[in-house]
């Protein structure tokens, strides 16, 4: 059963890593799963947040940043040390099989701690801006962008499929939790 899910997963990285490769995707991927490039996201967010609540936007902002520090330790500090799965980058069943669009880096691969982090933030971010804007897409907006990160990451070789799916999951249950908490403790209108 295990060795059959490692071959689906194999096959979909494949079918994806290399079976989408266009010039396109090169560049816009690799940007777009950099973490740093999301900054000005994520500082709207803040500056939305104080400005619109004051005090509770302290906390709005909070929330976020323990949501973050959740799902990374999660995903990081708990699921890779745990599986010690190596990145498909790693992997000697696919040397010379891997474009190498970005750096492979040292550590594991189950779970995308960046799958993790954006759907957990794609959660805290939807409960946040729709109370700001009231706009209902918003939310779409959000989990496409969680997505094409994830995405992104099994694009460039450095996660498997399963890697991301799991990831997500992870960050929806972790972002539901604390927005759960956060709406019983901070009362934003």
């Amino acid at each position: 059963m295990i060795d059959a899910l490692i071959d689906l997963d194999r096959n979909w990285f494949l079918a994806i890593h290399q079976g989408t490769a266009n010039a396109v995707f090169d560049v816009v991927l690799p940007f777009f799963r950099e973490k740093t490039n999301w900054v000005p996201l994520y500082l709207l967010f803040a500056f939305m947040a104080i400005y619109k609540f004051r005090l509770k936007g302290l906390y709005i902002v909070l929330a976020a940043a323990i949501t973050v520090l959740l799902a990374d330790q999660f995903a990081a500090g708990l699921m890779k040390p745990t599986f010690e799965r190596l990145r498909p980058c790693n992997d000697d069943f696919f040397h010379n099989q891997i474009r190498q669009l970005v750096h492979c880096g040292g550590g594991y691969s189950f779970i995308s701690a960046h799958a993790t982090n954006h759907f957990a933030l794609a959660i805290v971010f939807t409960w946040f801006f729709r109370k700001v804007w009231s706009i209902d897409f918003l939310k779409w907006v959000f989990f496409l962008w969680a997505s094409i990160i994830a995405y992104a990451q099994v694009y460039v070789g450095v996660h498997y499929p399963f890697d991301v799916i799991v990831g997500a999951l992870s960050g929806l249950l972790i972002g539901s939790l604390v927005v759960s908490i956060s709406k019983k403790i901070i009362s934003i209108n």
